[in-house]
């Protein structure tokens, strides 16, 4: 068993063990070294390592990539503009009509996109 810890790398989805015997892992990293530092590890651990595929993805989350996978275009690009303006800083910095300007949209569509967007984060990091 091989240990691994990158502060610029995470784990995106659990190890799929299959049938033919081979663990499949998905991750991602802020950079194209990080990968290829893991990969060279791995090859000095592992009996076999090989590269299936790489995608480069401009829009990561490293905090929560499972929750903001549930979340809408619509619902992130509001959220990450009430995030960057201060909406959610105590005290406030903005209302939602400046997100709403920001945005190109209504005050009634911001409002949507955020609760919809507070609903699920919510609803998916809460274990009652």
């Amino acid at each position: 068993m091989m240990l691994y810890y990158k502060s610029s790398m995470t784990f995106v989805e659990p190890t799929l063990n299959s049938q033919d015997g081979h663990e499949y892992w998905t991750v991602a990293a802020t950079n194209k070294e990080t990968i290829h530092e893991f990969f060279a590890q791995l090859k000095k651990h592992m009996d076999m390592a090989k590269i299936i595929y790489v995608k480069e993805e401009n829009d990561i989350d490293f905090a929560f990539p499972l929750v903001t996978k549930k979340l809408s275009k619509k619902q992130k690009k509001t959220l990450g503009i009430a995030l960057e303006k201060g909406y959610y800083s105590f005290p406030r910095k903005c209302k939602l009509e400046d997100i709403a300007k920001a945005s190109g949209t209504s005050i009634a569509t911001v409002q949507e996109h955020l609760r919809r967007a507070e609903a699920k984060i919510l609803n998916l990091s809460m274990v009652i």
